[in-house]
């Protein structure tokens, strides 16, 4: 195994030992035994991933309908909980990511 191999390994499993991960996979998994709330949860992360990716000043305006619509589902504590633990880890990985290619001179 190569060096850089190895380290991403080692990273792979320093980042499953973490909190934020832990926390992740446990609501995830509490999720997926309510399968209507899991799917509709899904739903409205590809839909607000959709606006988010598009262009355009009606954005505020989809979000405010995406958020009417889904309200049911926002106000679920336990989809509440999974999406503010979900903003962590992405928070996370994403410091994660800043953090190794920002240190490197990539065009």
């Amino acid at each position: 195994m190569s060096d850089i191999t190895q380290i991403a390994e080692e990273a792979l499993n320093k980042i499953k030992e973490t909190d934020e991960y832990k926390d992740y996979q446990r609501l995830l998994a509490q999720l997926k035994e309510q399968p209507e709330v899991y799917n509709r949860l899904m739903e409205l992360r590809d839909k607000n991933f959709d606006i988010q990716m598009s262009s355009g000043g009606e954005a505020l305006d989809r979000m405010d309908a995406l958020t009417y619509e889904y309200q049911d589902v926002i106000n679920m504590e336990l989809a509440a909980e999974f999406l503010a633990v979900e903003a962590a880890f992405c928070r996370m990985m994403q410091k994660f990511n800043d953090k190794v290619f920002g240190g490197l001179e990539f065009d």
